[in-house]
C-alpha cells in the first residue's frame, strides 16, 4: 500500500452522498482487488478504522486458508481482542484464553493477530490502546 496514495482506501471508508451511488458502494465489489493487491505489495495495511469499515490483519498458513470453506469465510465472526481472562460457562476456575480463540470460521483462530487491543483497568487515561 502506498500510504501516500490513499485515494482508494478513503473510497471503501466514505459512504457516498448521492442515493445512486450507495447500492454500487455498499456491495464492496472493489474491496476483494484492492485487498488482493495490497498482500502482493511491499506495505500492507495492519489495521484501518472508520464509521463505517473495519480493517484488521490476521495471518494464516496458505495450507490451513486453502482447506476452509468459503462460504464459512463469508459469515466470520472475529472478535479483536488479546489474551483474556474468562469465567463462568459452567467451570469452576478462571482461565485465560488466547486471542482468536473463539473466531468463526475456525481456520481464523488458528491464526496469529498482528495488532492488539489492550485494556487495563485502574490505569486512568490508558485504559485501551492497542499493541503490534
Amino acid at each position: 500500500m502506498d500510504v501516500c496514495r490513499l485515494g482508494s482506501l478513503i473510497n471503501f471508508f466514505s459512504m457516498p452522498s448521492k442515493k445512486e451511488d450507495f447500492t454500487e458502494w455498499v456491495s464492496q465489489k472493489d474491496v476483494v482487488d484492492f485487498l488482493v493487491s495490497d498482500v502482493n505489495d511491499d506495505d500492507i495495511i495492519l489495521h484501518a478504522s472508520a464509521k463505517t469499515t473495519l480493517l484488521n490483519t490476521v495471518l494464516v498458513l496458505k495450507n490451513e486458508l486453502s482447506k476452509s470453506d468459503p462460504h464459512q469465510m463469508a459469515s466470520w465472526d472475529y472478535n479483536n481482542s488479546g489474551w483474556s481472562v474468562c469465567s463462568g460457562g459452567g467451570r469452576d476456575k478462571s482461565w485465560v484464553e488466547p486471542p482468536l480463540e473463539s473466531c468463526k470460521p475456525n481456520v481464523l483462530s488458528k491464526g496469529e493477530p498482528l495488532l492488539f487491543k489492550r485494556s487495563f483497568h485502574g490505569v486512568r487515561g490508558r485504559e485501551l490502546h492497542r499493541g503490534l
